[in-house]
């Protein structure tokens, strides 16, 4: 019997990027995780007299130590709108969940629960930018894509794509 996946994702805005959130769940629940992270226009008018490809490199330069420290890939990549791509891959979906940056460092936890056939991820406590913490990126505009070959039984998305199980997040 096919497996399916109960997805449950309370994403509200942050502040300072603009992010392509890409999450991709396969079949032996192995999980890639991949975020395309850009500033927006008035985050880049606050630094007017550098290029965005500047702007993008600086702010990469102070997060670099934390991504190395929790194994991601990264690379700036200077296209017409220059963007830094971070990316992990994951063993299992425990893995992320217990390794992912971006969903433990704004949610009071994230829970990942099998039930038979039904898997769930859920989301509980939203915890909003938080300026004293460092390691946490500002993100404002935010687009999660979760894809998975199950069939998804329940999601909270504002746009869903049922062949390709494909759910759309944005914030």
């Amino acid at each position: 019997m096919k497996k399916k996946l109960l997805l449950l994702v309370i994403v509200l805005l942050l502040t300072g990027c603009s992010t392509k959130y890409n999450l991709i769940i396969n079949e032996d629940l192995t999980v890639t995780e991949e975020a395309k992270l850009t500033g927006t226009e008035g985050f880049f008018s606050n630094y007017y007299k550098s290029t965005k490809k500047n702007v993008l490199n600086s702010q990469l330069d102070s997060y670099k130590s934390v991504l190395d420290e929790n194994n991601y890939q990264y690379e700036l990549i200077d296209d017409t709108t220059p963007y830094v791509l971070v990316k992990k891959n994951y063993k299992n979906v425990n893995d992320y969940i217990n390794s992912t940056l971006l969903f433990n460092e704004y949610f009071d936890e994230v829970k990942y629960t099998e039930d038979g056939n039904i898997r769930k991820i859920e989301t509980i406590g939203f915890n909003e930018n938080n300026p004293e913490n460092p390691d946490r990126f500002d993100i404002k505009e935010l687009e999660i894509s979760i894809k998975c070959p199950y069939k998804v039984k329940k999601h909270n998305a504002k746009k869903a794509d049922n062949t390709k199980n494909t759910e759309n997040i944005m914030v």
